[in-house]
């Protein structure tokens, strides 16, 4: 069964290998590149290095929630209050998805943001990317803004 809990010390071995996939995703995704240079990246690197998740859990403006399925790790979101709130990261392996723990992470975090006081909130989905699309909008996130990028350097 599916479940989110805030995030502890003794899973920053997990949330870092999701991590890990959820950066090789990007890497692997068209236009994955432009969210590894932005937020998404840092959060990816914070997490990555020793100590990451501790400094990410000691800051009061972010919100580290992990998602299980069976009391295993199988997911994580990185939601941050400041005027407004944002999911900078969530993540879950390909293995987990389609029972629910993506949409139970992102009405966690929903709730975290709304108890900070945030009454917006913003997420970033890659183009193409349809299955985070359908689960942005089945939780009630419309799109509102288009980022176009061009890359200039060799």
């Amino acid at each position: 069964m599916e479940s989110v809990r805030f995030a502890e010390l003794v899973d920053a071995e997990d949330i870092a290998e999701l991590c890990a996939e959820a950066i090789n995703h990007l890497k692997e995704s068209r236009n994955g590149q432009a969210m590894l240079l932005g937020r998404t990246g840092l959060i990816g690197k914070a997490l990555a290095r020793p100590g990451g998740l501790a400094r990410l859990l000691a800051d009061v403006h972010t919100t580290v929630l992990a998602g299980l399925f069976d009391e295993v790790v199988v997911g994580f979101v990185v939601a941050r209050s400041d005027l407004r709130g944002s999911i900078d990261a969530i993540y879950v392996t390909p293995e987990a998805r389609g029972v629910g723990v993506g949409q139970a992470l992102l009405e966690s975090a929903v709730e975290a943001l709304v108890s900070r006081g945030c009454v917006d909130l913003d997420v970033n989905c890659l183009p193409g990317d349809r299955s985070s699309k359908r689960l942005m909008e089945s939780s009630g996130f419309k799109a509102r803004q288009i980022t176009m990028t061009r890359h200039i350097s060799n």
